[in-house]
C-alpha cells in the first residue's frame, strides 16, 4: 500500500483510538520548570514590594510615591500569578478529565477546550498595567536628585524589576516586528514567483 492511498477505515479502529489515547496521555499537562521559576521570581518580587511598601523598615525620602508604587505592583503581581496558576490548574484538570472520558466528547467539552486555549484578557490587562507602572517607577527613580536619599533595598529591586519588564517588552516588540516583516517578505516573494 502506498503512502498516498491511506485506508480511512483503519484510522477509526479501536486500536488506533487506543494508540491516540496513549499518545495524548503521555503528554504532560502540568507545571513546567520555567513556569515554576517565573512564578517563584514573581512572588519573590511581589512579597518584597508588599513588605517594603507596607512597612517603614526602609524608606525612600526622595520620593514617597515609590512606597505606593511598590504596594500596587506587588498586589498586581500576586493577582496575575493567582490568575495564571488557577488557569494552569484548570487546564491540567481539563486534560485529565479528557483522558478519562475520551469517548464522551460533547459540545460542552469542546467549548471548555476553546475557552482554555485562549488567554484571559484580565491577565493581559494586568501585564499592561505592570508595563505602565514600570515606566512610571523607573522615571521616578531616575529623577531622584543626587542629594535625595533612597535606600538600596528599595532602589535596586524597583530598578531591576522595571528594567527587566521594559527590556522584555522591547525585545518582544522587536521580535514580533521581525517575524511580521519576514512573513510579509516571504509572502511577497512567493506571490512574485507565482506570477
Amino acid at each position: 500500500m502506498s503512502l498516498n492511498a491511506i485506508d480511512l477505515e483503519a484510522l477509526h479502529t479501536p486500536e488506533t483510538r487506543n494508540e491516540d489515547f496513549e499518545n495524548l496521555k503521555q503528554r504532560e499537562y502540568g507545571f513546567s520548570i520555567l513556569y515554576i521559576f517565573i512564578t517563584f521570581v514573581a512572588i519573590q518580587f511581589a512579597s518584597l514590594f508588599l513588605i517594603l511598601g507596607l512597612s517603614d523598615y526602609k524608606t525612600c525620602s526622595a520620593d514617597s510615591r515609590v512606597r505606593i508604587w511598590m504596594m500596587l505592583v506587588g498586589a498586581l503581581l500576586l493577582l496575575e500569578r493567582g490568575i495564571a496558576i488557577r488557569r494552569q490548574i484548570a487546564r491540567t484538570n481539563f486534560h485529565n478529565y479528557k483522558f478519562q472520558s475520551l469517548e464522551n466528547e460533547d459540545w460542552k467539552h469542546e467549548m471548555q477546550r476553546k475557552k482554555l486555549k485562549s488567554r484571559p484578557v484580565s491577565q493581559d490587562f494586568i501585564w499592561l498595567l505592570l508595563v505602565v507602572l514600570s515606566v512610571i517607577g523607573l522615571t521616578w527613580l531616575l529623577n531622584i536628585p543626587t542629594n535625595g536619599a533612597c535606600d538600596a533595598l528599595i532602589f535596586y529591586p524597583v530598578f531591576i524589576f522595571s528594567t527587566f519588564v521594559l527590556s522584555s517588552c522591547i525585545f518582544t516588540v522587536i521580535f514580533a516586528s521581525l517575524c511580521f516583516c519576514s512573513r510579509k517578505l516571504f509572502c511577497c516573494c512567493c506571490n512574485k514567483s507565482r506570477r
